[in-house]
């Protein structure tokens, strides 16, 4: 790949309006590959199939790209099922879910290259339903959103990487994301709270081992945007991406200046 802008997209939700609007934004600003960072929509019956179809024949449309970084609503069981249908592509060897949407597993690394800049990128998605106590498993919660130590292993065998694509949020985090885990605004009860922990744990402890320059987010449905320290001294420019039809959900990746700006 030789292009510049890489397009970053935080949480659609199966939004077919916003998300085809959204890759329109896209083509308009010069990025024909687009990243999202999780909670997409791959959902279960015909929504989730309308959904991924629609975004699929935008993609096709505008002669875009797209490859899914998985939160953690999504139909797990059908991501599974795309196991067995690998096929070459821009991001590497990964699933498709349709003609033109990748599905990046855990630890997927690939390279994206612009002139003379050539920039490694890890995948690890992935993150805690806080709400799973009001899911019903298999229908609209799966116990394989979570970040398990083998997805941590397999996320630092390949070492470092100058950008690092998740859903959930490492620790330190942005000042916002801090706010939101520090004060618990909607309520989420302890054992939920607890589940959640373990995961950024997880995650924390991967980032600490691939040391990114860059690394972008959703999930916690805001915008942010800072430098934040890293374990070895350096310091990671960390992104939150806002959810649909937020003014923060669109984000653009400079791979020459490895610099983020909102959309």
């Amino acid at each position: 790949m030789a292009e510049r802008l890489i397009g970053l997209a935080g949480d659609w939700h199966g939004d077919t309006r916003w998300a085809v609007h959204s890759l329109e934004r896209f083509a308009t600003n010069g990025a024909t590959t687009i990243h999202h960072v999780g909670d997409f929509g791959f959902w279960p019956g015909r929504a989730g199939t309308a959904y991924a179809s629609a975004v699929s024949t935008a993609l096709q449309r505008l002669g875009l790209s797209l490859a899914v970084t998985p939160g953690n609503h999504e139909d797990y069981s059908f991501l599974q099922g795309l196991e067995s249908e690998e096929r070459s592509n821009e991001f590497g060897m990964v699933p498709y879910a349709f003609a033109c949407i990748a599905v990046l597993p855990r630890g997927h690394r690939w390279t994206h290259t612009a002139g003379s800049s050539s920039r490694t990128f890890v995948s690890l998605g992935g993150s805690a339903s806080v709400d799973l106590n009001d899911r019903i498993p298999g229908l609209s919660w799966w116990p394989e959103e979570a970040i398990s130590d083998h997805d941590v292993e397999r996320t630092i065998a390949g070492g470092r990487a100058d950008v690092m694509l998740c859903h959930d949020s490492p620790e330190p985090a942005t000042p916002a994301v801090t706010r939101i885990l520090a004060g618990n605004p909607l309520g989420w009860p302890q054992d939920a709270l607890r589940y959640a922990a373990s995961i950024r744990s997880r995650l924390t402890q991967a980032v600490e081992m691939v040391r990114p320059e860059v690394l972008v987010h959703g999930h916690y449905h805001v915008w942010d945007h800072a430098l934040v320290p890293r374990a070895d001294g350096g310091a990671i420019e960390m992104v939150s991406l806002d959810c649909e039809r937020s003014p923060g959900n669109l984000a653009l990746l400079d791979l020459v200046e490895l610099t983020v700006r909102r959309l």
